[in-house]
């Protein structure tokens, strides 16, 4: 049995704006992508990791704009945990590089 499940991208993920939506579903392929990486013991994980931040960086920017436009009322608190998520995700990036064991692959999942 598979240690780490798949994310459907179902309705429930749905927020109705179709660019932020295609690149939530795009996002949500990269995990999956690592969780096939992760359960069939391939060394791919750290690749797919750093494309995911370079496609969650551009995610990040246009949705960031979008919010813009719409005056989004919590738009800074919400900036703000893009930021922090993308240092936690470089810094995980940055240890599996060093340690490409199970457990940090884990840790990432």
């Amino acid at each position: 049995m598979d240690k780490f499940k798949h994310i459907v991208f179902g309705p429930e993920l749905v927020l109705g704006i179709g660019v932020i939506d295609d690149q939530h579903k795009r996002i949500v392929q990269y995990y999956n992508n690592m969780v096939n990486s992760f359960n069939n013991d391939l060394p791919r994980m750290s690749q797919i990791l750093d494309e995911l931040i370079n496609y969650t960086s551009f995610h990040f920017f246009n949705e960031e704009k979008f919010l813009e436009t719409i005056n989004y009322p919590e738009f800074a608190p919400h900036k703000k945990k893009h930021v922090s998520l993308l240092d936690e995700l470089k810094a995980l990036a940055a240890e599996l590089r060093l340690n490409d064991s199970k457990e940090i692959k884990e840790k990432i999942l």
